[in-house]
């Protein structure tokens, strides 16, 4: 199995506050929901990804950090 590699912005970005906050208020969901939907990225399934997280994504707190952590993108 191939190891991604990260670049040295994403482990700024994911030391950052709001990643923290979000990986903690992540971690109190689903735990098989976050299984399938990393099994699904190894693949490159992208839309079973999408539709695994989609419900995690209907937070609002979850959306607005995700939104601090991309820049508003």
């Amino acid at each position: 199995m191939d190891h991604f590699q990260l670049t040295p912005q994403m482990q700024a970005m994911l030391r950052s506050p709001e990643a923290k906050q979000l990986m903690a208020l992540l971690g109190n969901k689903d735990h098989a929901a976050f299984k399938q939907a990393a099994a699904a990225a190894q693949t490159g399934d992208t839309e079973t990804v999408k539709r695994t997280l989609a419900s995690l994504l209907q937070d609002p707190k979850v959306a607005q950090l995700l939104t601090q952590l991309t820049g508003g993108r």
